[in-house]
């Protein structure tokens, strides 16, 4: 009797112990079905693309703003440039305007260019000269309205003059004069006036006869082409 009763003692206790095991195998292959090696490879992968992805945008985000900052930049320089050209050209501008009053000045009339800047006939001609040019002649209204205006009421002279022979005026290059605008009364030769000056030009007869000693200014006029 006794020993019926330990042998179901210990019969029980065994088969607990095996319940017990049988337990923990169904919780160990729990375990083994809920660690899925591929399902955490492919979280680690979508982790990875997803921190590649926001570095990615980061940096295009700086690319974006390090370009528009270029472009603005680059815009500044450009006005800056362009500011700088205007202060350039005015700076010529105003160096060509003094030259030009000390030097006297260049200006274009159809073929033609005039030189006007005072000194005797004499030296006013050979002043052209030098330039490559010679003292103008006026061979039409249109030409003598231009000068005139040019001067803009001052004296200058002419290319012409009678100092070969007395009454025959003739231009710098020999042709004799055709087309004149000489002032009421001259040229009347009152004290040896051989030379010819456009004189206080308030309409287009302004030509005066004068000594070719006085000081005026003079208008060069250098052909087209003629360097």
């Amino acid at each position: 009797m006794s020993q019926t009763v330990s042998e179901h003692v210990s019969y029980a206790k065994e088969r607990g112990e095996c319940i017990e095991r049988v337990m923990e195998l169904y919780e160990n292959t729990d375990a083994v079905r809920q660690h899925n090696p591929k399902t955490e490879t492919e979280d680690a992968s979508a982790k990875t693309q997803h921190t590649e992805r926001d570095l990615l945008q980061a940096r295009n985000n700086n690319l974006t703003k390090e370009r528009e900052e270029q472009w603005a930049t680059i815009e500044i320089l450009k006005n800056e440039i362009d500011q700088l050209q205007k202060t350039k050209d005015e700076l010529q501008r105003k160096l060509n305007a003094s030259e030009a009053q000390e030097q006297g000045r260049w200006t274009s009339f159809k073929s033609s260019f005039y030189y006007i800047p005072a000194k005797n006939w004499n030296d006013s001609r050979q002043d052209c000269i030098n330039r490559g040019a010679d003292l103008v002649i006026i061979n039409s209204k249109e030409e003598q309205d231009f000068i005139t205006k040019q001067l803009g009421g001052s004296r200058a002279w002419i290319g012409l003059s009678d100092i070969a022979t007395e009454g025959e005026w003739k231009w710098v290059d020999g042709t004799p004069l055709t087309t004149m605008y000489w002032r009421t009364g001259e040229p009347n030769n009152a004290n040896e006036e051989d030379c010819a000056e456009i004189f206080e030009p308030r309409d287009t007869e302004c030509w005066n006869d004068q000594k070719c000693s006085d000081l005026a200014p003079w208008i060069c006029e250098k052909k087209s082409g003629s360097g």
